[in-house]
């Protein structure tokens, strides 16, 4: 006898469910890493709060991944090379799966 067999003597019926998302949502889901865009000569600024007004931390090239620590509104908090930490703006990103 199978588990589910089981259950349902007990009057436990488990119901199968289907999930669907969005792969965009998926991607953004699983995504822990983020590759600035452009190449080696573009800067993209990293601020210090996820606000277009806040101070710049760091300017970062194209072509470079940083690990992701979480999203916020219309941003990314990126974990920095010195170790540091600041906020890009997803327009300014491709996600990737490490």
């Amino acid at each position: 006898m199978s588990f589910r067999d089981a259950l349902a003597q007990l009057g436990v019926v488990i119901q199968e469910h289907t999930f669907a998302a969005a792969s965009e949502d998926v991607a953004r889901a699983t995504a822990n890493m983020v590759e600035i865009r452009g190449g080696g000569e573009d800067r993209i600024p990293i601020r210090a709060l996820p606000d277009d007004h806040s101070e710049v931390v760091a300017s970062v090239p194209g072509g470079v991944t940083f690990q992701v620590v979480r999203e916020e509104g219309n941003c990314f908090l990126i974990k920095l090379l010195n170790g540091k930490e600041g906020y890009v703006q997803k327009d300014k990103v491709k996600l990737r799966q490490q």
